[in-house]
């Protein structure tokens, strides 16, 4: 909070390999084709157990271990590749945008950068469309206040997608 009473709230960070591979997991298990991939594969070895159909259920056991392991060690990978991600990171969110810098290279962007926001046990994420965005680790904040007023902010300017309407079929 500023002496005017203007709602800033400033985070300083930087991200572990943990924290990032477990924001990427979530963003994997919230992927419909992961999940779809990892269903078909785990019917199709319960398939093959079934019917006695080895070569069917080998086939399957082989890409669900293949599933498992990009779920397992692509996320720590792409930490490793990714040194922006790696370094110190200073943000400051208030209701006019956020201020980011990674690595002492500042941008400004407005909230309607993000699309939505998605809380981890450990994390915040916001995204951009579905894909991965920013995520600011829990223990950043200075206090459980800067914590809330940063969920305030968020709530005031991004949409909560659960209250979007569906589409409805017409009747037929």
């Amino acid at each position: 909070m500023s002496a005017r009473g203007h709602l800033v709230v400033t985070v300083e960070f930087a991200l572990t390999r943990q924290e990032f591979a477990a924001a990427q997991r979530q963003m994997m298990l919230r992927s419909l084709l992961i999940a779809s991939l990892s269903g078909l594969m785990l019917v199709i070895v319960i398939a093959g157990l079934v019917t006695g159909s080895t070569s069917v259920a080998v086939i399957g056991f082989f890409w669900f271990v293949l599933i498992a392991l990009v779920f397992v060690f692509a996320p720590g990978s792409a930490w490793r590749r990714n040194p922006v991600v790696q370094g110190a990171q200073r943000h400051s969110f208030d209701d006019n945008g956020l201020d980011l810098s990674f690595g002492g290279r500042p941008t400004r962007v407005e909230w309607s950068y993000f699309t939505q926001m998605v809380k981890g046990p450990a994390a915040y994420q916001l995204l951009r469309g579905k894909k991965f965005g920013l995520v600011v680790p829990r223990r950043a904040f200075r206090s459980g206040d800067d914590e809330q007023a940063f969920a305030e902010l968020v709530r005031r300017h991004l949409p909560d997608r659960r209250d979007r309407p569906t589409r409805r079929r017409p009747p037929a």
